[in-house]
């Protein structure tokens, strides 16, 4: 599918109002292990109904080492402030996603990096791989879910390219079927999506009809444009693109959940951030930022219909933040 241009479509940019936190806002902060480019998800991994997290990054090696010189681990969060659950090491973990790959009600985590994706899940309070495999291009983004209602999540995967010719960063997010057994898994592209730009973070949204998937690019320091695909019948189609803000800074971590009737979106940028809107028609309406700053954050819905998000720490050594409900006056 070769990228789609816009004649004639507006940019909007969403600027930033200032906004209080409800009386009844709760803000946490927690210990987490010193992980370097840290990743966050939020999901159900051990079904009982609320929400856990997990956080993924590397403990040693530098982005330029090969893959196997460098590792990495997720960390699972049964709930804000309880201990976590390491994995096993990993070389590389780019990103990570809870996704409901089996249909049996717990979310299993995806991670990938480099050239490898892994799932893991839950086995007797402990994170087991459970399957794992190897692409051609390298794996950079993940996001999930069910986009045709059967009780299975999709994946978006995301590759980055550089050009033959010259150094334009190329982006391709492939949407993606997974079919998983006590053989094994099996992965079946359903459509493609192609950018000539890097793409800092995917995301999926709920929408009247049907998920849609969101998506950043822009390249090295400039970017923040934001782009909103449908996902009807398994494929991806352009609905619009609005710039997140007047300074054009890169983001890097986005998130979304239904709140009543409205899909708010968290845009971590570059600064560390955390910025709260709503896609409305052709623009971008501002809430406010988040009162924990962090390197990412992760939407999700909590027990009495509350919104939460877990932000990832900004440095190694960092704590990790939680905020409930997350709403402005």
């Amino acid at each position: 599918m070769k990228t789609p241009t816009y004649p004639g479509l507006a940019l909007l940019a969403a600027c930033v109002i200032a906004a209080a936190l409800p009386a009844d806002a709760r803000l946490l902060s927690f210990a987490a292990g010193s992980l370097s480019g840290p990743r966050l998800s939020t999901g159900d991994c051990d079904g009982d109904g609320t929400v856990d997290g997990a956080l993924a990054g590397s403990l040693s090696g530098r982005v330029d080492e090969p893959a196997a010189l460098r590792s990495a681990r997720v960390d699972w969060y049964a709930a804000p402030g309880t201990p976590s659950v390491a994995s096993s090491e990993l070389n590389v973990a780019d990103d990570i996603a809870h996704a409901d790959l089996d249909g049996d009600g717990r979310d299993e985590i995806v991670v990938v990096g480099a050239h490898d994706w892994h799932v893991l899940h839950l086995v007797n309070g402990l994170l087991r791989e459970r399957a794992s495999g190897t692409t051609t291009a390298p794996l950079w983004r993940v996001a999930a879910t069910d986009i045709d209602g059967d009780g299975r999540d999709e994946l978006a995967l995301v590759t980055l390219r550089r050009g033959l010719v010259d150094e334009v960063p190329r982006a391709a997010v492939e949407l993606v079927a997974v079919v998983m057994t006590p053989m094994g898994v099996t992965l079946s592209v359903l459509d493609t999506w192609s950018v000539d730009a890097h793409v800092g973070d995917v995301c999926f949204a709920p929408a009247a009809d049907g998920p849609v998937l969101i998506i950043e690019t822009g390249a090295e320091e400039v970017g923040g444009r934001l782009h909103r695909l449908s996902t009807t019948g398994g494929l991806l189609r352009e609905e619009g693109v609005v710039i997140a803000g007047t300074e054009r800074l890169r983001i890097l971590s986005l998130s979304a959940v239904d709140v009543g009737q409205r899909t708010l979106v968290s845009l971590g940028d570059v600064t560390g951030r955390v910025r709260l809107v709503e896609w409305r028609g052709e623009g971008l309406r501002s809430y406010g930022v988040a009162p924990l700053a962090g390197a990412g954050a992760a939407l999700a819905g909590s027990v009495g219909g509350d919104a939460q998000m877990w932000i990832a720490p900004f440095r190694p050594g960092d704590p990790l933040g939680w905020w409930s409900p997350v709403d402005f006056r």
